[in-house]
């Protein structure tokens, strides 16, 4: 009976040290971001090395927990739901993704960020990005509106709103840590395009306009001034010179530097102290944050405008021309002539620093469209 009784429990201990080995192992993979040999040990748990390039979708394709008739949002009741795991090193992420929404894990190879998860719906040009960013997340105070809102964690996060926007432009968990921020990228407001008309007084023709393509110097409601190029000008019939109208922005640069902040900059234009203006008490410390001007104010040939901004947010874009397939990224800047998208490419122009929160100086060609 005694022998039996210690044979019962040999084979106990070593069932336990077996099990016990085998959890182990498995757990040091999953805080490693790696597959599980054994089991997920009851944690939800998706493995995103084997997401890479994959896209899944409410159906549950791509993991293994649902619930029905689960409602999370405050809104209305999802039909399915997908909760999404996501481990990466020490960060442990559970996303609910309401039905029809699907996800992308980003590649880790980002110039700006560490990793990062996308979520859309059908069009993937329509997203919420979550990422942790390679330096602390920082955004634009102008115009910001905040609010603090608990995780089911119990954690706070900071929701931003820009501009009086009933839209969120970001989320910052920096509670969590500094480096980790969902961004919107047009799921309900704006997309690569303008939104939000901006009313100009065009001053003057310029004499590099033709039959195919006019030019203008402009003015905005807070008075700078400017330079623009037309397009859809067959919308208006009428001359527009000397007339205000509403039309809809976005830039083009022939020339771009990212910095760190406009301190940065005004160092580089040789704002390394105050300068007095001649016979006034009035100093001149630097260009400002949301700076406009003509380009032929800077010895520009061609019309052109100079302008400085901050970046709210940024995307990457993959369009398919012809046979030609090109990637670029379309980066939310806030100006003196308001929020504006602003194209730029990798190719072109270092983008090392790009984030939001930095400061973009740019010649670019602005193009004003009369139709949404």
């Amino acid at each position: 009976m005694k022998k039996s009784f210690k044979w019962f429990i040999g084979i106990m201990v070593l069932l336990i040290l077996a099990v016990g080995s085998m959890y182990l192992v498995d757990y040091n993979r999953m805080q490693k971001n790696q597959p599980v040999l054994f089991s997920t040990w009851g944690y939800d748990y998706t493995t995103p090395e084997s997401e890479k390039g994959k896209t899944g979708n409410q159906a549950g394709n791509q993991t293994e927990n649902q619930t029905e008739n689960s409602n999370t949002s405050g809104g209305e009741p999802f039909e399915k739901e997908q909760l999404l795991t996501y481990q990466q090193g020490d960060h442990e992420m559970r996303f609910r993704l309401p039905k029809d929404w699907k996800y992308e894990i980003l590649s880790q190879s980002g110039d700006f960020y560490e990793y990062g998860i996308r979520f859309h719906l059908a069009d993937v040009e329509k997203n919420m990005t979550f990422y942790c960013y390679s330096n602390r997340f920082g955004v634009c105070g102008t115009g910001l509106e905040t609010k603090m809102i608990l995780l089911e964690s119990g954690m706070e996060a900071e929701i931003g709103y820009y501009d009086g926007s009933e839209d969120w432009s970001y989320v910052s968990f920096f509670y969590i840590d500094v480096k980790l921020a969902a961004i919107n990228n047009g799921i309900t407001g704006a997309e690569a395009k303008n939104e939000n008309p901006t009313k100009l007084n065009f001053l003057k023709k310029l004499d590099e306009s033709s039959e195919s393509n006019e030019y203008y110097h402009v003015e905005c409601e807070n008075e700078n001034h400017f330079e623009v190029e037309t397009v859809n000008r067959s919308a208006i019939e009428n001359e527009i010179e000397g007339q205000k109208h509403e039309v809809y922005v976005s830039a083009f640069p022939s020339e771009l530097n990212v910095y760190d902040n406009i301190d940065d900059f005004n160092k580089v234009a040789g704002f390394g102290k105050p300068v007095q203006v001649a016979n006034t008490e009035l100093k001149v410390s630097g260009y400002s944050e949301r700076f406009v001007a003509t380009g032929s104010a800077f010895g520009k040939q061609e019309a052109s405008s100079f302008i400085i901004g901050t970046v709210k947010t940024f995307r990457e874009v993959n369009a398919i021309i012809g046979e030609e397939e090109v990637d670029f990224i379309i980066v939310q800047l806030d100006t003196a002539i308001g929020t504006i998208p602003v194209a730029v490419s990798r190719e072109v122009f270092d983008l090392e620093k790009l984030y939001a929160g930095k400061i973009i100086v740019m010649f670019a060609d602005i193009k004003i469209d009369f139709i949404k």
